[in-house]
């Protein structure tokens, strides 16, 4: 399972910068698409903090620039790879509790919690590629098939 949540992970990054770089092409992207990918990328933050045992009190859509994105997608990057590598299988399926940024307590297994991190970008990065077409500019695809194609 370690194996396979790495490899999401590293997909997700991926797809992630794609997304930046398609975006930082069009000199003036929608501020939506922005948005948006600041969004999926603070909601990582969030979940890689809450793992962390560091309280989740900060905005859902942050008003962040594409530098500023970059910066946090490259700190993800490390700190997700820093997680697996100090997480064993046994760890993945230990139910830990949190609260949501509203304050709700759950509580989730944490392969659970990663898998949710990754579709809950894919959403969004879908949401920004239809924005980008939209606005004339062109996507450069996302999807998983396209990464294993190309890097993975």
């Amino acid at each position: 399972m370690l194996d396979d949540l790495q490899r999401l992970l590293t997909f997700n990054a991926w797809a992630n910068r794609r997304a930046l770089e398609t975006l930082s092409s069009l000199g003036d992207p929608p501020a939506q698409t922005v948005r948006l990918l600041a969004h999926l990328v603070e909601a990582e933050r969030v979940w890689i903090d809450r793992f962390d045992g560091v309280s989740a009190d900060t905005a859902p859509w942050p008003d962040w620039t594409l530098a500023m994105i970059e910066t946090a997608i490259t700190e993800l990057e490390g700190r997700w790879t820093a997680f697996l590598r100090s997480t064993t299988e046994v760890d993945l399926r230990q139910p830990f509790e949190y609260q949501n940024t509203s304050g709700v307590p759950f509580r989730s297994e944490p392969a659970d919690v990663l898998l949710h991190v990754v579709l809950h970008a894919q959403e969004h990065r879908g949401q920004i590629g239809w924005l980008v077409g939209e606005a004339g500019g062109e996507w450069q695809e996302t999807q998983y098939a396209w990464w294993r194609r190309d890097d993975g």
